[in-house]
């Protein structure tokens, strides 16, 4: 688990990885995300600047993140549409390559070099080397840090200064999930074991691979590439009358499928251009073409096959309707022999199950909220003397109001007001009951020839739901000036709404 605040000494104008506020700092000009884990998204959800640099992969797959509430609700048509939590992101996050050192302009005079490298942790999962002003700083975020991948780095041309001992890094912000003197097997070692395993089961065992988490992919891979080499070996006769042994392809729900099909992109214009992949995993897992012939992938969302990572909470009919041997992954092995459980230290625990959470409140939110509950001035008299034993809403209802705020760029706003129509005798139409107007719309019209020219005249169309229809009022003395009707009114017998 991530307990990085996100400020790297060397360069205090950026945040990585922690995108909460810190009240006593001014605001990062920049902020870094190196993986899509939910421990290293703290705050993320309601960031509204500055620019989030990533990889491609990662936006990608950030931007159709869903709860697993919302994911569940919309498997089971109780939601009619995905709610994807980050989707207003997209305009802020840029991806940037991996491998390939890129110069960023903070502010005028300011400026800082980043470069992407691979981090072996899960698809878009990347450190970060910073430099600049002298300095130069490696952030790791989570990594594997496996002896090939170890020797990789320092062959790396972004990275080879460093190693060779020309240059020194000021700072190694690394990966501390896991400090006791524990032994841990390689990926290929754990690998091996579990295809060791596997092969001991008849060919038409039903297995459930317990991926709770994005960065099983190798093990997928590997998975589907053992158990559709053990189908070659079949008698094609008895894969006829058995399916679900002939397939080594691994079942996975839709919203899985979606993600690692969001790693690639093909060109709309041309449909016979090839297909690039945002992720090395990405053809093994959803497929590729090749000239004409498309070569299927280690997922699918076909239930009849023998192998299945679909989701808890909405188990495929040969889940719920098999005896099922349920594969849980482990870290390491004690020297006693006990199994040491991935519980999700260092990998986001539960990415693909956590429950909808509230994001922390920060000191500033608290004071705001402290001073919103303590502003009685804009309580209507009607509310203000309404019982608050009234639990069956029976008390006298108030007029149906429309109010009105000022805001520059979403915060703050200023105090609301109820919007004001002098059209009857200086009496608010829409602060009045029991008229039903539920929507206002309204349209500025150019008084002049060009666009300097200044608008005074507004058109505000209003629904009257009492009447059913939509009707227009006419202000020539700016946005709340007194409004006059042309007369006539839009309707239909079935119209609710404007």
């Amino acid at each position: 688990m991530s307990t990085f605040n996100g400020l790297v000494a060397e360069f205090p104008d950026i945040r990585v990885d922690y995108f909460r506020p810190h009240p006593e700092l001014r605001p990062p000009l920049a902020c870094f995300l190196s993986h899509i884990h939910s421990d290293h998204l703290a705050g993320l959800e309601s960031l509204r600047s500055p620019f989030v640099f990533c990889s491609a992969a990662t936006k990608e797959m950030l931007l159709r993140l869903e709860r697993y509430p919302c994911r569940i609700n919309y498997a089971n048509g109780i939601l009619e549409a995905r709610i994807q939590r980050y989707r207003h992101l997209r305009n802020l996050l840029k991806p940037i390559p991996l491998d390939t050192p890129t110069l960023l302009e903070l502010e005028p005079g300011n400026h800082i070099q980043v470069t992407l490298l691979d981090a072996n942790h899960c698809p878009g999962a990347v450190m970060f080397l910073f430099e600049g002003n002298g300095k130069a700083v490696l952030y790791t975020g989570d990594v594997r840090s496996e002896p090939w991948f170890v020797n990789s780095l320092a062959r790396s041309p972004s990275l080879i200064e460093y190693s060779s001992g020309l240059k020194t890094l000021d700072t190694i912000y690394l990966d501390t999930s896991f400090l006791d003197n524990i032994e841990f097997p390689t990926k290929a070692e754990g690998i091996v074991e579990l295809l060791q395993k596997v092969s001991r089961y008849p060919a038409d065992t039903i297995f459930h691979f317990q991926a709770w988490t994005y960065g099983y992919e190798d093990v997928w891979i590997a998975l589907s590439k053992f158990l559709q080499s053990k189908v070659q070996t079949l008698d094609l006769h008895l894969c006829r009358l058995q399916p679900l042994m002939c397939n080594g392809q691994i079942h996975v729900d839709e919203y899985k499928m979606s993600m690692f099909r969001s790693l690639v992109v093909t060109n709309p214009e041309n449909k016979f251009a090839p297909s690039s992949h945002l992720a090395p995993e990405a053809p093994g897992l959803v497929g590729f073409m090749c000239g004409n012939n498309y070569h299927a992938g280690a997922l699918t969302t076909d239930e009849n096959v023998r192998l299945h990572s679909c989701e808890k909470g909405n188990y495929c009919n040969t889940v719920k309707g098999s005896q099922v041997v349920w594969i849980r992954p482990i870290i390491t092995r004690l020297p006693n022999g006990q199994d040491v459980a991935e519980v999700g230290v260092g990998g986001g625990g539960d990415d693909l199950e956590r429950d909808a959470e509230l994001d922390y409140l920060s000191l500033e939110d608290v004071e705001l909220l402290i001073e919103a509950l303590c502003d009685t001035d804009n309580v209507p008299d009607d509310l203000r003397d309404q019982p608050a034993s009234d639990t069956r809403h029976g008390g006298i209802s108030s007029n149906n109001r429309i109010r009105y705020a000022y805001t520059r760029d979403f915060e703050p706003f200023t105090a609301s007001q109820t919007f004001n129509d002098k059209s009857f005798n200086d009496m608010s139409f829409i602060d009045k009951s029991p008229i039903d107007v539920i929507s206002l719309n309204i349209l500025p019209v150019s008084n002049g020839s060009d666009s300097t020219s200044t608008t005074t005249t507004f058109l505000r169309f209003m629904t009257d739901e009492t009447r059913m229809n939509v009707f227009v009022k006419v202000s020539e003395t700016g946005l709340f000036g007194r409004g006059t009707r042309p007369g006539g009114g839009a309707g239909h017998h079935l119209a609710r709404h404007g």
